[in-house]
């Protein structure tokens, strides 16, 4: 047997999520630090403001970016669930819609970028608001967008932690990975709930409580791209 009912090769489905999750992070580390991280200054309206009338272009690619990359991660959800359902379709239906509901409220806070540009555009209507509001205003919109993508890392952290334990149970890929990845799931959940609880602790934390999950998540998309699952197993799981 070299695929599931459905007739897809497992190796062919590893690699094409392999290859999709290094842009995941290859997007990721583009638009948050050199894009975000190059515009926006932090605490200063009108520099932020600036800085996105001088570079529009470039936040315009970090978003692109950034969308694709959710579409990617929609595509990643759906192969781990049909690598993983023969092992517990419970846990691998759960990993899933963690993972989709993280790209939905992502996606939803990624307007952010938008609201941003359309607040400096200068748009005749806008004119009844001055302009350090409107600048304000933008750098609230940018400063919303990272507050979604904490509360997005809140449902990944779950679909991680549920991935690990998969992973933990099939020794489908090295098991050393499963514990990463629930260890990055952990990560995301701290560093987010911390971030809400007490902001002062979060900022002394970030960005150290990620490297794990960095590691973990180049680790499962190296391995998926030149590895993939073990064939053998797998034919175990999905055999009658």
């Amino acid at each position: 047997m070299t695929g599931d009912r459905s007739g897809l090769a497992p190796q062919g489905l590893s690699r094409v999520a392999g290859a999709l999750y290094l842009y995941i992070f290859a997007a990721g580390l583009f638009a948050e630090a050199f894009v975000r991280g190059r515009l926006i200054v932090p605490g200063d309206a009108a520099a932020t403001a600036a800085n996105l009338l001088a570079n529009e272009t470039l936040l315009r690619i970090g978003f692109s970016a950034e969308l694709l990359h959710l579409g990617c991660d929609v595509a990643i959800a759906a192969i781990l669930y049909v690598l993983f359902r023969p092992v517990d379709r419970a846990v691998a239906l759960i990993a899933a819609f963690m993972r989709l509901a993280s790209a939905v409220v992502l996606a939803v806070a990624s307007i952010g970028h938008f609201a941003a540009l359309r607040l400096l555009s200068g748009v005749g209507y806008l004119d009844a608001l001055p302009r350090g509001e409107r600048q304000a205003l933008a750098l609230t919109a940018l400063r919303l967008h990272a507050d979604g993508y904490a509360i997005c890392l809140v449902f990944f952290g779950f679909a991680c932690l549920s991935l690990g334990w998969l992973v933990l149970k099939s020794g489908l890929i090295p098991k050393a990975i499963g514990g990463l990845l629930a260890l990055a799931g952990a990560c995301y959940l701290v560093n987010s709930f911390v971030g809400f609880i007490a902001p002062a602790l979060a900022a002394k934390l970030f960005p150290g409580i990620l490297v794990p999950a960095a590691v973990a998540e180049l680790s499962l998309a190296l391995w998926l791209l030149v590895k993939g699952v073990d064939q053998v197993k797998w034919r175990s799981f999905t055999s009658p």
